[in-house]
């Protein structure tokens, strides 16, 4: 009998449970993506049509990436490094840092950097001190937790 009892109070607390796909409190989740990490938008820089090259460095905490993005004449583009993305039109440049984990919090200081050259030109260098944003595209509930920051920066 004792049996009986405790595999009816294990089916009843499993059958309690929220289903699969939604929040702690048991609304349904949004399957939305998304990345913790930094970004640096340039704008008043830029590539024309005809394609060229930008080179930068990104560093968060000490931690740099270096990466090379090239935009070829057929206006195909590609990029060196997996932790960094690049985004690159004729008048802005975009330059994510991707962070590692989710250990992060919103009062911690984070000291970011960028150095940027476009085809060429005269080098851009950025610091500054941020504080990441916690965003949860799914709902208060739901996973996943990203941690993002944005500086916006016209040169």
């Amino acid at each position: 009998m004792r049996r009986w009892w405790m595999l009816a109070m294990v089916l009843m607390v499993v059958s309690c449970r929220a289903p699969a796909g939604t929040g702690l409190d048991g609304a349904g989740c949004t399957e939305i993506g998304c990345y913790s990490g930094v970004t640096f938008a340039v704008s008043g820089v830029g590539l024309d049509a005809s394609g060229g090259r930008v080179v930068a460095e990104i560093c968060v905490d000490g931690d740099c990436e270096r990466a090379r993005y090239r935009q070829r004449p057929d206006g195909s583009a590609r990029w060196n490094n997996p932790r960094v993305d690049m985004s690159v039109s004729e008048d802005r440049v975009e330059v994510t840092f991707h962070l590692d984990g989710e250990d992060y919090d919103e009062a911690t200081a984070h000291d970011v950097s960028l150095w940027l050259r476009v085809d060429g030109g005269d080098p851009i260098s950025l610091q500054r001190e941020v504080h990441l944003e916690r965003s949860q595209p799914n709902g208060p509930n739901c996973p996943p937790v990203c941690w993002q920051a944005r500086i916006e920066h016209a040169a």
